[in-house]
């Protein structure tokens, strides 16, 4: 695709998940980069928590999803990083041969999370610009990551309320 329509302008998912035991509480968090020729020139922060008892996986895409949600109708391209290999491997490499197998794996039982999957897949297919995916190495000092899992440990333990502001009352840094 000719990325010369995006006038250099792009966006970075941090992504995360976390829960406090696995399964247990769940939360998601993801801080949106919205980038100019690699630069950053402003930030936010999504964050949320599950209800119910989730997996760390389930919020690992649940994270990826939201943070898509909110950036696909800026058609942009998109660069998702995230510490999951599940998520990074699943929708690079997996993904294509579970939809032909009619979301089945190779051992032809349906594939765990596949309503998440599939929402993804959805997201994907609606976005115009191109969606790229990065693993990187969790709990390793990237900065990035350090955010996303510091929202997305936060969500699961409850500590962000559901109003307007709770956000960028407790990490104003995340917003500008």
């Amino acid at each position: 695709m000719n990325t010369d329509n995006y006038a250099g302008r792009s966006i970075l998912l941090a992504t995360d998940g976390a829960c406090l035991g696995n399964p247990g509480p769940g939360g998601w968090g993801c801080v949106v980069h919205h980038q100019e020729n690699g630069v950053t020139f402003r930030r936010h922060a999504l964050a949320g928590r599950a209800t119910g008892i989730t997996t760390n996986q389930q919020m690992e895409l649940t994270a990826a999803i939201e943070g898509l949600r909110f950036t696909i109708p800026m058609e942009r391209p998109i660069t998702v990083m995230s510490d999951s290999q599940y998520l990074v491997n699943g929708i690079t490499d997996w993904m294509p041969n579970w939809i032909k197998r009619g979301w089945h794996g190779s051992d032809k039982k349906p594939i765990k999370n596949q309503a998440l999957w599939r929402t993804l897949d959805q997201l994907l297919r609606n976005h115009a610009a191109p969606v790229r995916w990065t693993w990187v190495r969790g709990h390793n000092g990237n900065p990035l990551n350090e955010d996303a899992d510091l929202l997305a440990t936060n969500a699961a333990a409850g500590l962000y309320g559901h109003e307007i502001g709770s956000l960028s009352r407790f990490h104003p840094r995340f917003f500008s």
